[in-house]
């Protein structure tokens, strides 16, 4: 990417990440990371990078700032689409689609899918972060999960599964490498590295579905 345009978005985009996270927390309750609207900031600069720079040739700041967080905004929404099918589940409706499987949500998954690959329990230690849909999670909806994991990952092209893999098998703060000491290992630099993984993990949603199950208006269940 080019030097001046990355140079001006390492400003911009904590700026903005802040934004996005200010109002959608306010108006929805949203709790996305920071590191995760940033990373889906970079990528869409990238994927928009001669649109950015012809903005940024214009000095028009306000441009650039909008495709930033027009991308922020669709990570945060699909937070907040799980969010909902969880409380919709609780409330006694049926989904009309496949379960959905947030980018945030995948991030917390994948490290035990590689830890433990397809079991009926969490890795030991770890049971909580294996819950996915509302309520008390039993063993067979993490072995329901693990399995769905299992054939989206194996229906990937080999480079993202093996960035996936690569990312995913030591997770950070648990005794594993560093963003930094993965992006060395593999000969790129931590945002190349980054985008990698956040693109491998879109194509992973996809593979699980990829759209809210509540798209269509949610049907009460027959009531006894």
């Amino acid at each position: 990417m080019d030097s001046e345009l990355v140079a001006a978005l390492s400003d911009m985009i904590p700026r903005v990440t802040g934004i996005v996270q200010r109002l959608t927390r306010v108006q929805f309750g949203a709790t996305t990371s920071k590191e995760d609207i940033e990373q889906e900031m970079w990528l869409a600069a990238a994927e928009n990078e001669l649109v950015l720079l012809k903005h940024l040739a214009n000095e028009n700041e306000s441009a650039i700032r909008t495709v930033l967080m027009t991308a922020g905004s669709r990570l945060v929404g699909g937070e907040l689409r799980e969010q909902r099918a969880k409380k919709a589940a609780a409330a006694g409706y049926e989904p009309h689609d496949e379960v959905y499987y947030s980018i945030g949500s995948l991030r917390r998954l994948m490290p035990m899918y590689f830890d433990n690959d397809v079991a009926e329990r969490p890795p030991q230690g770890r049971e909580s972060a294996g819950k996915v849909s509302g309520g008390t999670m039993t063993y067979g909806d993490y072995l329901i999960t693990m399995v769905d994991l299992d054939r989206a990952y194996q229906a990937l092209p080999q480079g993202k599964q093996k960035i996936l893999a690569r990312y995913f098998a030591h997770p950070q703060g648990s005794g594993g490498f560093t963003h930094t000491e993965i992006a060395g290992r593999m000969g790129m630099t931590p945002g190349e590295l980054g985008s990698r993984v956040q693109v491998a993990l879109r194509a992973l949603q996809r593979q699980l579905g990829g759209q809210s199950p509540w798209q269509r208006g949610p049907t009460p269940k027959a009531r006894a």
